[in-house]
């Protein structure tokens, strides 16, 4: 970021960003494992030994942050209280089967066959930026805990795909349209309170929560779009 480019740049206009980030979470996982095997003597000519697995797993992985691996998408989606979305993360899958098979043919000779087939992943549904400038805050940060881009109110964590399926997806967006797009931010909330500007000066410069486009609708074969 360039010194002084900010939105609200501080008093030495030679100083920059600093990002701080760290790995403190909330995560639990919960799993149930079954796991058949059987390692059989000769099956049949041509091969002396035959070993075959086969593992399901049923399990939940939740935590605050989208990946638990990435020390830089470690932080809470709400700043302000780290644990308030807590759902699917980026590692989740519902269902994973995997099978494994060894047969052992005369003369030492090995062949190994391997399959895996897991459900699929979650998304966040997180609210556009709204723009590529330093106003972001005024259009997509909800909480009001200074990032934007925040989670679909009314959504969790990596509820695309677990609680919000596609049919319902439009439902959240004309829901979220309804209570939100046009209402000022709490960044914006904080101007029009400290006398800096008014509510329809905001709203005239495009500082108020954006409405989001509804998922295209497929009718005959062809998709149309709904207008806002």
């Amino acid at each position: 970021m360039t010194p002084g480019s900010g939105a609200f740049p501080s008093k030495n206009t030679n100083f920059g960003w600093v990002v701080v980030s760290d790995t403190i979470r909330l995560l639990g996982f919960n799993a149930l494992q079954i796991r058949v095997k059987q390692d059989i003597g000769s099956p049949f000519k041509g091969v002396r030994h035959f070993f075959w697995l086969a593992n399901y797993n049923l399990s939940r992985n939740n935590s605050t942050a989208p990946d638990q691996d990435v020390v830089y998408l470690q932080n809470a989606h709400d700043n302000l209280r780290p644990s308030h979305y807590f759902g699917a993360n980026s590692l989740d899958r519902t269902h994973m089967f995997s099978f494994a098979a060894t047969f052992e043919f005369a003369g030492g000779l090995q062949l190994t066959m391997l399959t895996r087939i897991n459900s699929a992943l979650s998304n966040t549904l997180n609210l556009p930026l709204g723009c590529g400038c330093q106003g972001k805050s005024f259009q997509s940060d909800i909480t009001g805990d200074g990032t934007a881009g925040d989670v679909l109110p009314g959504t969790n964590v990596g509820a695309f795909g677990r609680s919000v399926k596609v049919a319902s997806l439009n439902g959240k967006i004309d829901s979220f349209n309804t209570k939100y797009a046009g209402q000022l931010t709490p960044a914006g909330q904080a101007l029009v309170a400290a006398g800096v500007i008014s509510v329809s000066q905001l709203q005239q410069l495009g500082g108020v929560v954006q409405p989001n486009r509804p998922r295209p609708q497929r009718t005959g074969g062809y998709r149309q779009l709904r207008s806002e």
